[in-house]
């Protein structure tokens, strides 16, 4: 594990003894997975260790740009009506399977997006939070191979000396073979939509250049996002709780679906739920999905986003009384 320390002293956090046990804080785990422009398959997956007076703390992550890759990571404490943030930029390592890491300030951009309602996601009783400035001198870029874990220091009480610590898992171990679940009974509900570089496609064209891979993700429910259009959830049945509408066509390594005049297509690198036709067999199986559209997600021009299940957002804005 390679360890930093970007300490922004704050008199903010909830008083504790410098030695109290910390533990992970269950609102602000969030995973990003998305394709370099060598193809190279990244998974960031964050975990933040807090004070136990802190498990309330709340965090969310937001992918933009392609091919390098930037991911804005956001705190906040809803009870003190603060929130701070940090970038995460992934490109490709020199070596083989290694990317180069670098951490910066929050963009100006994604700051005022989350300051002038993006928190409303988080908590819908609060008022706007105001951020936390500091002087933080962030390091050079980290080279890091697929797999190893980036522990930084983020926050800490200048008082107490408790700390808020972000863990990132960049990948995961190669597997030399397959993970099989154990069985199960067939559960339409609990059957995986699998979208593996899934390329974007409006009315026939393409909306990004072949270099610049797609969207993977896995789930029984996911959703994908469209520059300028929010996202779109997918699902094999409705959810009890959500307005979900039948809206999809899925048909072997193809989703297809209609959005007001637009026709919106994803081509994925194989199957999404059953396999294609192998000779002698020709015939496909098409599926309807049910989709919900989140009109009001910001996905910024140039950026792939997707993600699994139900997240604080969906569950705050789109979840039917």
């Amino acid at each position: 594990m390679l360890g930093l320390s970007l300490l922004a002293f704050v008199a903010t956090l909830a008083a504790a003894a410098p030695s109290e046990e910390r533990v992970s804080a269950p609102r602000a785990r969030a995973t990003q997975v998305f394709s370099l422009r060598d193809r190279t398959h990244v998974r960031l997956e964050f975990t933040t260790l807090v004070p136990r007076a802190n498990m309330d703390l709340v965090a969310t992550t937001e992918t933009r740009g392609v091919p390098t890759r930037r991911v804005h990571r956001i705190f906040m404490d809803a009870a003190r009506g603060l929130f701070y943030g940090y970038d995460v930029g992934v490109e490709p390592g020199a070596a083989p399977g290694s990317v180069v890491v670098t951490l910066g300030e929050l963009s100006d951009d994604a700051a005022r997006d989350f300051q002038t309602g993006g928190w409303r996601d988080y908590c819908r009783a609060c008022e706007a939070p105001r951020r936390i400035s500091s002087a933080q001198r962030f390091p050079k870029p980290q080279p890091l191979k697929v797999g190893e874990t980036l522990s930084i220091d983020l926050l800490a009480d200048e008082a107490t000396g408790a700390r808020v610590t972000d863990r990132l898992v960049l990948g995961a171990p190669r597997r030399k073979g397959r993970e099989v679940l154990p069985p199960q009974d067939f559960v339409p509900e609990d059957v995986w939509l699998q979208l593996l570089e899934a390329k974007l496609y409006v009315n026939g064209e393409p909306v990004y250049s072949d270099d610049e891979g797609g969207v993977s993700v896995q789930g029984e429910l996911v959703w994908v996002g469209i520059p300028g259009k929010g996202r779109i959830f997918f699902s094999l049945v409705p959810r009890a709780g959500y307005p979900f509408e039948k809206g999809a066509v899925l048909t072997n390594d193809r989703i297809k679906c209609t959005l007001g005049a637009d026709v919106y297509e994803w081509i994925a690198e194989g199957p999404i739920v059953t396999a294609g036709p192998r000779g002698p067999f020709e015939a496909v199986q098409s599926w309807y999905l049910w989709i919900l559209h989140d009109a009001g997600y910001p996905v910024a021009p140039g950026s792939y986003v997707a993600g699994a299940g139900f997240d604080e957002r969906a569950e705050n804005r789109l979840k039917q009384p």
